[in-house]
């Protein structure tokens, strides 16, 4: 049997992470990067390119670049994050089978798993080159509030990348357990998750290797993404202003804008003011190239990235009215995600929660780390346990909660701006580290030139011990019966720890009713139809009665492997139909 590995598939760059011989290491690729970037792209030659190769087709090939895809995955067709997505995003989309959205390529049409598949193969193709050995299986982590159609399009991803899946992990508790395993004195955390596409904030205490979930919140469309739509927006109206040219006339214009948009983002973490320079985005009169110059400074970039983080924190409000806890009460503040390297995030953070947020390790990597940390959990305890763990769940103390399961410069320098970079059309320069990094957590350096030796790994001084953490967590969206006027009877709420039973009873509600159907669905709405629907069960053949005299017990049992155990029991016979859905996140 081959290894196992943690994977952080993000929106905008993927990490692999290896946990052997009492540590943990970040896994680099051939040039000696941490960061995979989470794009493909399909050559004219026949060839799929995946990566910093792909990433820099944006701007030459931006029909068939595709990038972002975790914002989209296990998304329905009609919904508003499709509308929006093909609003802004350069590659076409269109309504495949059952409702789910494909993107049209040269390669062919292509749903949204098929794509995030291709990087998890190079994720794996980078993890056997460093490792030497065959990987066969991975803990591959998603957001929090990642729903179940979402989780279940991430776990087939991996799959056709040809891994087994050992685990589908929330990221905030991927990183709280690299952060807090080994920790003796109980502590509770705040993880504010802000990546490219999305932003979650969950609380947790850690203890004696035991990491419980006490709430968590998040928006699945909110990331520095956004943000960087947001420059975007601000540099069109500069080139309307100043050469009365509209560069959404040209999917490759709008492409090379949105590549330094966010190329602006990066620098201005570092610096305060930045500058680019686009080369012949059109054509003036007599046909003379047009460029456009752009500065922003740090003040501009961040009066457009407030209205996000106001967002961030607002979900950080309602975690906490969730758990019914002061921020007070927190010991820490972990920050993750790329975002997070934004100075705004960090201070908003710090002024928000009254600490200063903890970022020891290299928030880029964080998530990978503890994904690997389980991946070697889990498989350790498989070699000493040929039969499989029973699904029976052990009880936990921390918070006297239900069952658990067990898952086995004091100024700031301001550096001279330097020269503006050249933004031409065949390729965008590799990205500079964002800030600089404590010991023992670099981030990426650009492209290494022939003979000079790659950067080594991260290494992370965190492994399992014994029979690993007790992982105790929460099921992130309330599962819930549509009932009468297609309204929804909330049966589990969200932030229930897990394991977790749950019964109602229902009457029918005409009079000879011979048939019962519960439909079964996930999400906040109070109307089932704007909620995520996972499936129904039917009863048939029920007894003769009038409106209301027949009742129906529906249980829903949902166990620590993540699976929705749904019955419906007829009171007056005792006949029971049961059914199972598997509610994504398989214990994470």
């Amino acid at each position: 049997m081959g290894a196992a590995i943690g994977i952080d598939l993000g929106t905008t760059n993927t990490v692999v992470a290896h946990c052997a011989g009492g540590q943990t290491a970040v896994l680099l690729d051939e040039q000696g990067a941490n960061l995979l970037p989470s794009v493909v792209s399909f050559h004219p030659d026949g060839r799929t390119l995946v990566g910093r190769e792909a990433r820099k087709r944006r701007v030459i090939d931006a029909e068939n670049t595709i990038f972002s895809v975790k914002r989209l995955i296990g998304r329905q067709w009609g919904t508003p994050e499709i509308d929006k997505a093909r609003q802004i995003f350069s590659f076409q989309m269109e309504e495949g089978p059952k409702k789910q959205p494909v993107i049209v390529t040269r390669a062919g049409k292509l749903p949204f798993p098929a794509i995030s598949a291709l990087v998890v193969k190079r994720a794996k193709e980078i993890a056997e080159a460093a490792l030497g050995v065959v990987v066969d299986r991975a803990v591959v982590t998603v957001p929090a509030n990642f729903n179940d159609l979402q989780r279940s399009a991430t776990r087939r991803a991996a799959k056709e990348a040809g891994l087994e899946v050992l685990r589908i992990l929330n990221e905030p508790t991927a990183a709280a357990l690299a952060y807090g395993l080994g920790t003796h004195a109980a502590e509770k955390l705040a993880v504010y998750d802000f990546g490219g596409g999305t932003f979650d904030l969950t609380l947790l205490e850690v203890s004696d290797d035991v990491v419980e979930v006490i709430a968590t919140a998040g928006d699945s469309f909110l990331g520095g993404d956004d943000i960087d739509l947001a420059i975007e927006g601000q540099m069109v109206r500069a080139i309307i202003a100043d050469h009365h040219l509209d560069p959404r006339t040209s999917v490759e214009v709008m492409a090379l804008v949105r590549a330094a948009a966010e190329h602006l983002k990066i620098q201005l973490t570092k610096q305060e003011l930045a500058h680019v320079e686009l080369k012949s985005i059109g054509y003036g009169e007599g046909g003379v190239a047009i460029d456009f110059k752009y500065q922003l400074s740090r003040t501009q970039l961040e009066r457009l990235a407030k209205p996000y983080v106001d967002r961030t924190l607002a979900v950080c409000a309602d975690a906490l009215r969730a758990s019914k806890l002061d921020k007070s009460e927190f010991d820490g503040v972990i920050l993750v995600g790329g975002s997070t390297r934004m100075p705004l995030v960090q201070e908003r953070v710090e002024s928000w929660f009254g600490r200063p947020p903890r970022i020891e390790w290299n928030p880029d990597e964080v998530v990978a780390v503890g994904a690997a940390v389980l991946a070697a959990m889990l498989t350790e305890k498989d070699a000493r346990r040929p039969a499989p763990p029973p699904a029976a769940a052990a009880r936990a103390e921390p918070r006297a909660r239900t069952a658990a399961f067990a898952l086995g410069g004091t100024e700031p320098m301001v550096p001279p701006a330097p020269k503006a970079p050249f933004f031409d059309m065949p390729g965008l320069p590799e990205p500079p580290p964002m800030l600089e990094q404590a010991p023992n957590r670099p981030h990426t350096e650009p492209p290494l030139p022939d003979g000079v030796a790659p950067m080594a790994p991260s290494v992370f001084p965190v492994a399992p011990t014994g029979d690993g953490p007790l992982l105790i967590d929460v099921t992130p969206l309330t599962l819930s019966v549509e009932i009468v006027g297609g309204y929804v009877d909330k049966v589990i709420p969200r932030n229930t720890a897990v394991p977790c039973t749950r019964t109602r009873r229902f009457a029918t509600s005409v009079d000879q009713q011979r048939e019962l159907m519960v439909r079964v669905c996930q999400g906040e709405e109070d109307r089932a139809g704007r909620n995520t629907s996972l499936g129904e069960l039917v009863m048939s053949d029920l007894p003769p009665a009038r409106r209301g005299d027949l009742w129906i017990e529906v249980s829903f049992a949902l166990d620590g492997d993540g699976i929705l155990h749904v019955s419906a029991k007829d009171e007056g016979t005792g006949r029971e139909v049961k059914t199972q859905m598997r509610i994504g996140a398989e214990g994470g």
